[in-house]
């Protein structure tokens, strides 16, 4: 029982430091076992406790994620979805919180767009157009979005 109390004790010093989705925990315990000369299949039971406690929730994760990203700026979901898949996180998980979330992408992409219109004042409207469209794919904007949030915010008569 030494090696799980070890295991134990090192996942929840790193969980009281950030949160982790169950594959970057699996990933940090794999890491620590090898270095400490530990088997994998003492792992899972740390795992199985991790998420009786309530200190593994993928779910739960991807809900926060999604709206701690948005308030810090405005992001469309493939960018989100990209993001959590990096961190391991189910299709179907992510998926349902994306939907859970109830996105307005065209919302999201007029507001990403009040600072960079100021930015590209300066250039035609053309080239404003493409930097916005540009900018607005880069943070993983349906194009939709993207083209009903340009056409509101440019003149496209010019």
């Amino acid at each position: 029982m030494r090696n799980y109390e070890k295991l134990m004790s090192y996942a929840l010093r790193i969980l009281s430091k950030k949160r982790y989705t169950h594959a970057e925990m699996l990933n940090k315990l794999e890491a620590f076992s090898k270095k400490h000369g530990l088997t994998d299949a003492e792992i899972e039971p740390v795992i199985q406790r991790l998420f009786e406690l309530k200190y593994l929730d993928d779910k739960k994760y991807a809900e926060d994620f999604i709206l701690s990203k948005l308030r810090m700026k405005p992001a469309g979901k493939f960018f989100l979805k990209g993001k959590l898949r990096l961190k391991g996180i189910n299709a179907e998980i992510i998926d349902s919180a994306l939907s859970d979330a109830d996105l307005d992408e065209f919302n999201l992409a007029i507001e990403a767009l009040g600072a960079g219109k100021r930015r590209w004042g300066k250039y035609p409207l053309r080239k404003q157009r493409e930097k916005a469209f540009r900018f607005l794919a880069s943070r993983g904007f349906a194009s939709d979005a993207i083209y009903k949030a340009i056409e509101k915010c440019y003149d496209l008569s010019g």
